[in-house]
């Protein structure tokens, strides 16, 4: 199953493009969703990377299934661009009115270990500064 996937052409880019915060997107369909289904050419303005992908079972060719939930990331330097996107949700995240259920939230990354290739597919690293910026709200660690 195909997931959508945007990102930034990091070729003429800095090794060291790392997202601050991020906005994380979870809904349920009232039954299952394919990827031809559903419009996935949308993708959050001013974001480094957009993941939108079904969280069924993992299938024979290691792709997920098709599935009623599917779930987002999307990456972003600047608070302001990552609020902004959270705000436009309807813009990117597919039939977002059709959905029976859907959970937003925007992230702070305080601490990172690990790498991942969002960002760069061919130098894996890191994908957040750590920030030292509190804007106060919820905490989940």
């Amino acid at each position: 199953m195909p997931q959508i996937s945007h990102e930034p052409d990091v070729s003429q880019q800095t090794p060291a493009l790392r997202a601050r915060f991020a906005t994380l997107h979870w809904v349920r369909y009232p039954a299952i969703r394919t990827a031809d289904e559903l419009p996935l050419d949308g993708h959050p303005a001013d974001g480094l990377s957009w993941k939108f992908g079904p969280d069924g079972p993992i299938g024979p060719d290691g792709a997920r299934l098709p599935s009623e939930v599917w779930c987002g990331v999307a990456l972003f330097r600047d608070e302001a661009s990552a609020r902004s996107a959270l705000a436009a949700r309807a813009r990117f995240v597919p039939q977002l009115a059709e959905t029976v259920e859907s959970w937003h939230a925007l992230l702070l990354a305080l601490a990172h270990r690990g790498e991942c290739n969002h960002l760069d597919t061919v130098q894996p690293g890191p994908i957040f500064d750590d920030s030292r910026h509190d804007p106060d709200g919820p905490l989940v660690s």
